[in-house]
């Protein structure tokens, strides 16, 4: 690595706990490989939250081969592709470029909308090809991609004399603003529709991760005037106008969500569905930076899957609903 330029340097921003029942927390049983319990319900309760900062590293000289970068002294196998034994070309050639994926994104749907477009941002800015990876699209990226006018560079085999390497896991100012650029642009080209309540379903393409009486919540908040909204029928285009004009979005854990978070008004709330085993804070940073409100209610394990009390979701809404009006 030749230079290192840092983009932001990382800040301490002021934030409103989750929104909860009392006792919620006990039912809380794990999370995912890469954070803790202790930790994920300590952001639940924050009011403060730190953003570590945005870093660009420069690399010479860098060939990009199957998901994997290599540079002097440096390996970075962040794609899926198989990777060859023997490369017989370095394919085209580019002069200075942006790498535009992480592990992350090149695993998960919610993680190239969020990540991945929001570097491509940053690499039209700077003047940069925003380089990826090739690979089968996910079903909403070419729609997403229109919308949001970021074509992005796919490559399998590539040469580049500069390539341009960005450590974006801190959602600072700098990542909010290229944040809301794109969420502007995607919603400025959809007109929106007028459900005021929406329940985002997670459908079946992600991880296993089943709410087994969703047929029981989907008919209570369809009785409390939600509009139920499925993922995987829609285009992204039609999945902006459904979510444009909500002021409250109930959806289960997981990518998905990342279909609110791009299109949702500012200052509205995302409920979510937390598996007991599988809660995750994530998405309640997105909703402060929105300037939104963020609940959450414990779905416990039952089965193959998980279940959740009607009577706790609609006690949890109430509490949502009392703190966005006295928020008005």
């Amino acid at each position: 690595m030749t230079e290192k330029e840092v983009l932001h340097p990382g800040e301490t921003i002021d934030v409103s706990p989750a929104i909860t029942l009392d006792g919620e927390m006990a039912r809380v049983l794990g999370t995912g490989p890469w954070t803790t319990v202790e930790q994920e319900l300590s952001e639940s309760k924050a009011r403060t939250h730190v953003h570590g900062p945005t870093v660009a590293y420069r690399l010479c000289d860098a060939l990009i081969a199957d998901g994997t970068v290599y540079a002097k002294n440096v390996r970075l196998p962040w794609g899926v592709a198989d990777r060859r034994a023997i490369l017989f070309d370095e394919g085209s050639h580019l002069a200075n470029a942006q790498l535009c994926v992480s592990a992350a994104s090149s695993t998960f749907f919610g993680h190239w909308m969020r990540d991945g477009l929001c570097l491509e941002q940053l690499a039209h800015e700077r003047d940069l090809v925003p380089v990826s990876f090739a690979r089968t699209p996910w079903l909403h990226e070419p729609g997403y991609r229109e919308l949001a006018d970021l074509s992005g560079a796919p490559v399998l085999v590539a040469r580049a004399s500069s390539l341009w390497v960005v450590d974006d896991r801190g959602l600072n100012g700098e990542w909010a603003r290229r944040f809301r650029l794109v969420r502007e642009r995607i919603r400025s080209k959809v007109t929106m529709g007028d459900a005021d309540r929406v329940y985002l379903a997670r459908g079946s393409l992600g991880a296993a991760r089943t709410l087994v009486n969703e047929h029981e919540i989907t008919a209570e908040l369809a009785r409390a005037g939600f509009t139920i909204v499925e993922p995987e029928k829609l285009s992204p285009r039609a999945l902006v106008q459904a979510l444009g004009r909500a002021r409250i979005v109930v959806s289960f854990e997981g990518s998905h969500l990342n279909h609110a978070q791009f299109s949702m008004p500012e200052r509205a709330a995302l409920v979510v569905i937390q598996p007991a085993t599988r809660f995750y804070m994530f998405h309640k940073a997105l909703t402060d930076i929105l300037s939104g409100k963020f609940g959450y209610v414990v779905a416990e394990p039952c089965g193959s899957g998980f279940k959740l009390s009607t009577s706790r979701l609609r006690r949890t809404l109430d509490l949502v609903e009392n703190e966005c009006s006295g928020s008005q």
